[in-house]
């Protein structure tokens, strides 16, 4: 069950739909699709700098940080080296600036090399999935099955998610 949400979100994480004004998800309309690169500080920073500049509704400056840095298996070990390695610079041109500022998701829903930066939920809602209301996330009904000596269960479960807004998550195609 758990497997099957995740299918749902990341399936609109890298199928692009299209938002309510028109416009797919990650376009450059909304200053969320950046040229493809491999994961580097430089693409970072550039991709960082893109969601500081995102805007409301209303035109106010959001000033959002990426939190997480989304990517597949093929991009594991430059997110990881990006997010997690320690260098020891000899050059301030070495300085790896996003070392415990960015927390590293793999998933092998995404294929090939693209990206993703998203903020933080709390700061501003991306993707969002719920639940029917009154219902439980999961229900399991039980039914004893005399004519076969056995018991039968039977999960049953209401799900849904949806892009709400392009504004917190940033997508680069990869090289």
């Amino acid at each position: 069950w758990a497997g099957k949400q995740s299918d749902v979100v990341y399936s609109i994480l890298t199928g692009n739909p299209v938002m309510s004004d028109g416009v797919q998800l990650f376009h450059a309309d909304h200053g969320n699709l950046m040229s493809a690169t491999a994961i580097t500080t430089a693409a970072v920073g550039v991709a960082k700098a893109a969601m500081r500049k995102q805007t409301g509704i209303d035109g106010a400056k959001l000033n959002l940080t990426p939190k997480f840095l989304i990517c597949g298996p093929d991009k594991e070990q430059e997110a990881l080296a990006l997010c997690q390695g320690v260098i020891v610079p000899g050059t301030v041109a070495n300085v790896n600036n996003f070392t415990g500022s960015l927390t590293p998701i793999v998933d092998s829903r995404i294929s090939g090399n693209k990206w993703f930066l998203a903020a933080d939920p709390n700061r501003i809602d991306t993707i969002e999935y719920g639940f029917l209301i009154g219902q439980p996330e999961l229900a399991i009904e039980m039914f004893e099955n005399y004519k076969n000596d056995r018991i039968d269960y039977r999960l049953k479960g209401m799900f849904g998610a949806k892009a709400l807004s392009h504004r917190g998550l940033i997508y680069n195609p990869g090289a």
